[in-house]
């Protein structure tokens, strides 16, 4: 989103006064001698009466001299040559911790701690979560690049350079095998996104899964305020959830309605930024806050929530500056489970530290295999239900066949009283 810079501004003051004098003077002059239009002047009329000379005139209805016209368009000009600050422009680099911890509605919650770091250029960005607590896990990573690929991985602990992931067609970070970059990423690094989305909706950060593996994203309405200041970080986001939505078997989206008491939409996600820095120029939130909430079973209003996630979260470090960001993986192979054409899920492999394209033949040929497994597991399921009904027909029958000679041995006997 274009935001008029004090240069603009200025500019703007200035012409506005200048339009505004001229005028002014203008309209004491005598009235020109071509007001009625009836005829068009000599040169030398126009040159008198305006005070321009050289300039033509098309048609003599216009109440403004020619003078007025010029500066108007040198105005325009002025204010399209200044330059103007976007968030596209912003630049910087971001540390801190994350501490997030799972509600329970009973007995103690155990809180879990991040350290993060966050690089972003213009629209783009890398965020490392690192987990030191963790035997298994390393780092996760999740980094969005210019070719709009949103590539989320996890790099396991020790020698082995193995990584394992995903890629998709998104701006937003999902909610991630408690990776945490998704959080950052709304607080330090969603800018760009909400500045775009300007429809009151916005990408859940809750994928939907399918019993079959399929995978889709899906849009939910939204309450967004951002910052003033550049570069326009929020400063409240809310996710309202109003339906209730899932895949079905053959990954295809369902919805249905919420019951009677929460039809109006619950606050499914809450984020507040906290108290903001300066920073050359531009003001990041020095702490953050999540909650995520869900219906209590007996709900009798749309604030009767229960907090089931609630994340904190904490800047330590600020650099404000150009980034260079790799957006490479660790080398060697790796299985990454392509989501770019989420109606064929594929899994590749990377190769020298990078992940095939969306178009590739590795890509293509990951999808039509992972197509030709879903046809023939779709196949197997309507098979074995087809076996299950044959198997229950036939019982049945048997069933029919043992009783017959009872029954028929009852009414013989019935018949002969």
């Amino acid at each position: 989103m274009m935001r008029a810079s004090p240069l603009n501004l200025i500019a703007l003051g200035i012409g506005a006064r200048i339009i505004s004098a001229f005028s002014r003077n203008a309209s004491r002059r005598r009235p020109l001698p071509w007001s009625g239009c009836s005829e068009l002047p000599s040169q030398q009329e126009r040159s008198r009466a305006t005070g321009c000379i050289g300039w033509r005139v098309r048609s003599s209805a216009c109440r403004v001299s020619i003078c007025d016209q010029y500066l108007r368009l040198l105005l325009t000009f002025c204010l399209l040559m200044t330059p103007k600050l976007t968030t596209s422009a912003a630049s910087y680099r971001l540390d801190g911790t994350v501490n997030y911890e799972l509600q329970r509605p009973q007995g103690q919650s155990v809180p879990h701690v991040r350290s993060f770091q966050l690089l972003l250029s213009g629209c783009r960005w890398k965020i490392r979560v690192e987990d030191n607590s963790s035997s298994i896990v390393e780092y996760y990573v999740c980094q969005y690049d210019d070719q709009g690929d949103l590539l989320c991985y996890v790099k396991p602990r020790g020698e082995a350079s193995t990584i394992s992931g995903s890629i998709e067609r998104c701006e937003v970070p999902p909610i991630w095998i408690s990776c945490a970059a998704e959080y950052v990423w709304l607080a330090l690094a969603s800018a760009c996104y909400f500045e775009r989305s300007t429809n009151g909706r916005a990408i859940s950060l809750e994928p939907l899964h399918s019993p079959s593996g399929q995978y889709r994203r899906y849009d939910v309405p939204v309450h967004v305020e951002l910052s003033k200041a550049e570069p326009h970080l929020p400063i409240l986001v809310r996710y309202v959830t109003d339906k209730v939505r899932f895949l079905n078997d053959n990954g295809m989206p369902q919805e249905s309605a919420l019951p009677a008491a929460l039809l109006g939409g619950y606050t499914g996600v809450e984020f507040r930024a906290g108290e903001f820095t300066n920073v050359s120029g531009l003001f990041f939130p020095v702490n953050f806050a999540l909650d995520m909430n869900r219906p209590l079973s007996q709900a009798k209003t749309t604030t009767d929530l229960f907090c089931i996630l609630k994340v904190r979260g904490n800047v330590t470090n600020i650099v404000v500056g150009p980034q260079d960001i790799d957006f490479g993986v660790p080398m060697g192979t790796a299985p990454i489970k392509d989501l770019r054409v989420s109606s064929q899920p594929g899994l590749l492999r990377t190769t020298n530290g990078e992940v095939p394209s969306a178009d590739s033949p590795q890509a293509v040929g990951a999808r039509e295999t992972r197509a030709r497994q879903l046809a023939a597991a779709t196949k197997a399921q309507e098979s074995s239900g087809k076996k299950v009904q044959r198997t229950r027909i036939f019982i049945l029958l048997l069933a029919a066949i043992s009783v017959l000679p009872l029954a028929y041995f009852l009414w013989h006997k019935r018949q002969h009283r």
